[in-house]
């Protein structure tokens, strides 16, 4: 039998070479033939309670899921533990709490749910409105 710690670094290796290419600008109107309107997008998802296309488009889905556990946190565990939070601190300053989730995914870091890190998936801030919806997505879901 494999070592469970083993196992775990196997799987957020793995993760993490599925993320490797996030880092690009995405257009998402263009790339691959998707064609979709990201708030219809993510209100359509939230109705049908799935993940939805840009979550997918931006690689979330090899670490999230809406919910249970994968490497990171269930989105709605995560949106239950922020529904009612009105500051979230990244990088030692203090943010409004969708906006400090924004910045959390945007540039990374580890510590609040575990030793997995969460890998920077938008340095640039060249996907940030985009980010600001899908946080505003799983916001949501811990509503639910």
């Amino acid at each position: 039998m494999m070592n469970p710690k083993l196992i775990k670094t196997l799987m957020l290796l793995i993760a993490l070479a599925g993320l490797a290419g996030c880092e690009e600008k995405i257009d998402y109107k263009k790339e691959e033939g998707l064609n979709f309107d990201v708030g219809q997008d993510l209100q359509s998802a939230l109705q049908q309670k799935r993940m939805p296309q840009l979550a997918i488009k931006l690689g979330c889905n090899n670490c999230h899921a809406l919910d249970h556990k994968l490497v990171g946190p269930a989105w709605q565990d995560v949106g239950k533990r922020y529904q009612d939070a009105t500051d979230y601190e990244y990088d030692d300053k203090h943010y409004p709490v969708a906006e400090g989730l924004v910045q959390k995914i945007s540039h990374g870091g580890s510590g609040n749910w575990g030793v997995e890190a969460m890998p920077a998936l938008d340095p640039s801030g060249a996907e940030h409105e985009k980010l600001e919806k899908l946080v505003g997505f799983i916001l949501k879901l811990g509503k639910q």
